[in-house]
């Protein structure tokens, strides 16, 4: 079965998490992290093993894995970011794209996903969802489920050079529609929350604001 392109909000059935959003601003801290372009064989070879680690991973978790391939797919390049969780600051690896979506030549939709992750086998992954009004934070390990609406901003800017998608690296099942255009882009993000489980568990989370690499991927939406 092919598992079909769709919004992030209700993405690619059951490999993607279906995120609500709301929006506040905040400020902090500044640290520039720019990724470089990415090369096919790095990028292949980060999407079949995030895509074999998520056939065994938590519900979430897989999403989350399945969110990085698809973003590795698209073109975009993994650079670094500072993120603080609790009262330890650690530097996560990113990759984030701007999701345009394209109605008759005119952009009518768009939201910037960034996914984070730290380890080999990416045992904690945050993802952000920034919307035009608002943003979303999730953070996941093989066995925890943490997030919340946050407080968050992100400013684009200089748009510059071409991208290449690698969908020849996707898995069996993952449907990517084409792009009508791909550029490089930086984007200044920052975010701050607390994270809960919906439980009594909570966890303080901080995205200091620093400059990181995207990509801007400009689409048709379509279903196969």
């Amino acid at each position: 079965m092919t598992v079909p392109f769709v919004r992030h909000r209700v993405r690619r059935g059951v490999r993607r998490v279906c995120w609500a959003v709301g929006l506040a601003a905040a400020a902090t801290a500044c640290v520039d992290s720019l990724s470089t372009a990415p090369t096919t064989s790095h990028n292949a070879r980060l999407i079949a093993h995030f895509d074999s680690l998520s056939q065994t991973a938590s519900p979430e978790h897989a999403a989350q894995l399945s969110d990085i391939v698809i973003e590795l797919a698209e073109g975009a390049a993994v650079g670094h970011v500072n993120i603080e969780l609790g009262t330890g600051v650690a530097t996560y690896s990113v990759v984030a794209r701007y999701e345009i979506v394209d109605d008759a030549g005119t952009p009518v939709d768009s939201d910037l996903i960034v996914s984070a992750w730290r380890g080999a086998d990416a045992d904690t992954i945050v993802s952000l969802q920034y919307a035009r009004d608002s943003v979303f934070a999730q953070l996941t390990t093989p066995d925890s489920v943490f997030s919340a609406t946050v407080a968050g901003a992100a400013t684009p800017s200089d748009l510059h050079g071409a991208c290449a998608s690698f969908t020849s690296a996707l898995p069996p099942g993952i449907f990517i529609p084409p792009a009508l255009s791909c550029r490089f882009e930086k984007v200044g993000v920052l975010a701050t929350g607390t994270l809960t489980d919906n439980g009594a568990a909570s966890v303080d989370f901080t995205l200091p604001g620093q400059t990181i690499a995207a990509i801007r991927y400009e689409f048709n939406e379509q279903v196969p």
